[in-house]
């Protein structure tokens, strides 16, 4: 990553076994790097466990003595595809924070898995082969910096690490709907 020390760095935290994971490897930065981080979380409020969910981020955030930052949304307001307004607006909120914070970005927890989703997505959405790619590990949203450390990290890993360390995290139900 191309971190500036001086500026505090965002992680989108969903308490998800990618964000969990990524949190836990930054973490050792913080002192060493002079690495402060503040975790982001956005309530999507799609599913009854969310705002429960919210809360346990808050709760690790607080564990680790991190500053947090919750926006909750409101699904009947947003218009339109509910997956791509969701994502405007969480991204929307993460740019906000950043602003306020003075964030030199926001880490997001893609992995190599998400990564081929949403190269297939991309093409099946379009029936053009030339948008056969994926997201870039750095990348804008506005003003936002968005950086993806974990694109070549497999998502069996990530489990496998959570799981020899102990560490608990969200599983989102709706993730294995076709």
């Amino acid at each position: 990553l191309h971190s500036n020390p001086a500026r505090p760095l965002g992680l989108a935290y969903s308490g998800g076994a990618d964000s969990r994971y990524l949190l836990e490897r930054l973490l050792p930065f913080q002192g060493a790097l002079f690495l402060r981080l503040h975790l982001l979380h956005a309530d999507h409020s799609l599913r009854p466990s969310s705002g429960m969910e919210a809360e346990e981020a808050e709760r690790v955030a607080k564990a680790y003595g991190l500053p947090f930052h919750r926006e909750t949304l409101n699904p009947k307001a947003l218009t339109g595809n509910i997956e791509a307004a969701c994502r405007a607006r969480r991204y929307g909120f993460f740019e906000e924070v950043a602003k306020e914070e003075g964030l030199q970005a926001v880490c997001s927890a893609h992995h190599a898995d998400d990564q081929a989703e949403t190269a297939l997505k991309n093409v099946l959405e379009t029936g053009r082969l030339d948008r056969l790619r994926g997201m870039k590990p750095l990348s804008k949203w506005g003003s936002l910096n968005v950086w993806r450390p974990l694109l070549k990290v497999r998502k069996n890993l990530i489990v496998l690490y959570l799981r020899e360390n102990r560490l608990s995290w969200f599983e989102d139900e709706t993730n294995e709907s076709p």
